[in-house]
């Protein structure tokens, strides 16, 4: 089982937005942007950034998934829920931390029944210098943030509709043999360029992701080590 590719999974339903953003300027520039400076503007401002908030609701025919993620500079934490499956990710400057009933475990992670049966009730942890800790700090860092915004190339500009205040990203992205699916991003406009919020839907379903409290710090709850089991353990 591929530990790394199943953090991958879980943590890219963010970035698919449910896996996944007048004649305004942008902050700091003098011309009405076009798509390409608005994302490279965007991109910038999100390396400047220390945290944010970031909740996702994904709806299908068959399921209903929700996230909650806070990502700050050298910590992060993301949730999720989709019908019996529970996931649970922690990282600190120390450590990471993955936990789970057997259901999320066995089924969204990919761990095997005598694997999840190592795990329990417990959180496996990945001490810092470790290669799954490294990939879990890459993908629940603010680092990440910028994996999230669209390339320029097929990306069109416009005003949202809702709120007059934002910039409207559009754009197509097709998964292997998946249908396509439509992608809009809403940018704000304000002093700084920023996400608000990011929708996607193809023809399995749909999903809507929301981006708040911008820089605002949040607390990360650390597992006691007796409530811990080594990643080797249940690995080897």
């Amino acid at each position: 089982m591929n530990i790394l590719r199943s953090f991958s999974r879980i943590l890219a339903v963010v970035a698919l937005g449910g896996a996944a953003l007048v004649t305004p300027t942008i902050a700091g520039a003098s011309n009405a942007p076009t798509a390409a400076t608005l994302i490279s503007a965007t991109k910038a401002q999100l390396l400047k950034e220390k945290s944010v908030h970031i909740s996702v609701l994904s709806v299908s025919a068959t399921s209903r998934s929700t996230v909650t993620v806070d990502l700050g500079r050298t910590k992060g934490q993301e949730f999720l829920v989709s019908g019996a499956m529970k996931v649970g990710v922690v990282v600190t400057p120390k450590a990471a931390y993955l936990s789970g009933n057997p259901a999320g475990l066995t089924t969204l992670m990919g761990l095997t029944s005598t694997q999840q049966g190592k795990v329990g009730n417990k959180w496996v942890i990945m001490t810092s210098g470790t290669t799954p800790y490294t990939n879990l700090v890459k993908n629940l860092t603010t680092a990440a943030l910028a994996q999230m915004l669209p390339v320029a190339k097929g990306t069109t500009l416009s005003t949202s509709n809702d709120r007059a205040k934002d910039y409207r990203l559009t754009w197509i992205t097709t998964s292997g043999s998946a249908s396509k699916s439509n992608n809009v991003m809403l940018i704000s406009t304000g002093k700084k360029s920023l996400p608000v919020s990011q929708t996607i839907s193809n023809s399995t379903g749909h999903g809507v992701t929301k981006y708040s409290k911008w820089n605002k710090d949040f607390t990360v709850k650390v597992p006691k080590s007796s409530a811990t089991v080594t990643f080797k353990s249940v690995f080897g």
